[in-house]
């Protein structure tokens, strides 16, 4: 099973670099945060270098860590630093996003071991297999973006969780304490982690004879390593818990009904992660999340087995695992991405409904159940993985293709405004997806070598205004499309 585990992450290589050159089609709004941060501790900016160690304790703009907080996470932003370094250059957007690549790869990697060590080596495997051939997957490793390391830190305590689950180890729940204190760098959904972890000691502590007495130093050793990891940090227990999380998404800020805003956002994720399978347009990653059909139903059989097992504490973690992660979705203004973390337990779920399922079936054919049954599992991933990989790339080359799809006219005006910028400053209204944001510009002007106040951002009245007021070289580019030139006369 390991070679196969293997076979499985070259897999997940060879998919992951597949055509990165041609997508995603456009740049994120945040990719240009994150170039222009590393850029900047390149250059030895003592502010920025001191702005990303201080995260987990400054006040975040916007009030909240955000997606965007990748040029802000020292787990993301210093590998990617080491690799525009190594590499000699900064005029590739695949060094930008190499980080997240092999973040996306490691997280196939640990869910292995993961589900190898509550279940066994096949059900990591196949769990392993679904991560390494999902859409969603693809989507948010193949961007510079910290949803991959937030998975793969996600992944990592649980393993380590898992591994230390034994009587006569406190170093390992030491360890585990002070890693899950660390989760103050990344993408706030996975602040869960935490809690879920205590949750699950605490139910055993209720559920399984003997475990209080075994396990309650240990419980004790990892919540005061936890604080003490928050502690070093510059924080306490309300940085964890209250810091930078945008209370003002929830539903009830949202809505004067909040329950009738809850039930709406259930419907809205199962609508998003399981019946709109395609795009699910978003100007941070082009695509929303999305899980195939086949999936789905694996997904059911998985939680109703798990459901039926639930003395069993490997089962009632995954459970707890997959609900508590889909509590930010559900609880905030209900879109799909702020249930990322969702993800590895869905497949792993899914991989224990194809195994167990299977494994029944097989029970009574003897010397024959191995064989029928890796046919019957291959009969349901491979098909499972090619609706994932069409979908991804399939979907991808048509857009590409379409030069009316919003992301080919985003990337094509960005590409004309840097072009303009070069030769003259540029007067435009263009902002966000175009821009990836103004640090995006700011970043490609330190990229590509020219001054970074070679445009301006107006309302299309008064970008015209000043256009016709400024000397040449100067241009008027708009999202309309509008173009006008000034050149100096010879």
């Amino acid at each position: 099973m390991k070679k196969l585990a293997f076979l499985v992450v070259i897999l997940a290589t060879v998919v992951m670099f597949y055509r990165i050159n041609r997508y995603p089609i456009s740049f994120s709004i945040y990719e240009g945060l994150s170039g222009l941060t590393a850029t900047k501790i390149i250059e030895g900016d003592r502010e920025i270098i001191q702005r990303v160690w201080e995260k987990p304790i400054r006040n975040q703009s916007g009030g909240g860590a955000g997606i965007g907080s990748a040029d802000n996470d020292i787990f993301y932003i210093f590998p990617t630093v080491l690799f525009m370094e190594l590499f000699g250059g900064r005029d590739s957007y695949l060094l930008l996003r190499l980080t997240s690549m092999i973040y996306g790869i490691l997280s196939v990697w640990v869910l292995y071991l993961l589900g190898s060590k509550l279940f066994n080596r096949t059900v990591g495997v196949i769990a392993a297999f679904l991560l390494a051939t999902s859409s969603w997957a693809l989507v948010y490793s193949r961007i510079s973006y910290d949803v991959s390391a937030t998975i793969l830190f996600a992944l990592v305590c649980f393993y380590l969780y898992a591994a230390s689950d034994r009587p006569n180890n406190p170093i390992g729940y030491m360890i585990l304490g002070g890693l899950m204190g660390l989760a103050t760098y990344f993408y706030v959904p996975v602040r869960i982690i935490f809690p879920l972890v205590v949750v699950n000691m605490i139910l055993r502590m209720v559920m399984e004879r003997g475990y209080f007495r075994t396990h309650y130093q240990y419980f004790i050793l990892m919540i005061a390593c936890f604080i003490l990891s928050l502690h070093l940090q510059g924080g306490d227990l309300s940085t964890y818990f209250v810091k930078n999380v945008p209370l003002g998404f929830g539903a009830w800020a949202k809505s004067n009904n909040m329950w009738s805003q809850l039930w709406l956002n259930v419907t809205s994720a199962y609508r998003e992660l399981f019946v709109e399978w395609g795009w699910g347009h978003s100007i941070i990653a082009e695509r929303g999340g999305s899980f195939d059909f086949i999936t789905g139903y694996c997904l059911l059989a998985g939680f109703l087995w798990s459901v039926f097992n639930f003395n069993k504490q490997q089962y009632r973690f995954v459970i707890i695992w997959v609900l508590a992660v889909m509590l930010p979705a559900i609880m905030t203004t209900g879109e799909a991405r702020r249930a990322i973390l969702a993800t590895t337990p869905i497949y792993l779920i899914a991989a224990i409904g194809i195994y167990y399922l299977f494994y029944y079936l097989t029970k009574r054919m003897g010397r024959f159940r191995e064989p029928v049954m890796a046919i019957l599992v291959l009969v349901v991933i491979l098909p499972a993985g090619y609706l994932n990989l069409k979908n991804y790339f399939g979907l991808y080359e048509k857009a590409y293709r379409d030069p009316h799809n919003i992301f080919v006219k985003y990337r094509d005006q960005r590409v004309k405004l840097v072009r303009l910028m070069k030769d003259s400053k540029v007067y435009t209204d263009l902002f966000r997806a175009e821009l990836g944001w103004p640090q995006g510009i700011e970043y490609e002007a330190r990229r590509l070598g020219f001054k970074k106040d070679r445009y301006e951002l107006l309302p299309p009245n008064l970008a015209r205004e000043n256009f016709n007021r400024a000397p040449p070289p100067c241009a008027l580019y708009l999202s309309s499309g509008e173009l006008k030139v000034k050149e100096i006369k010879p």
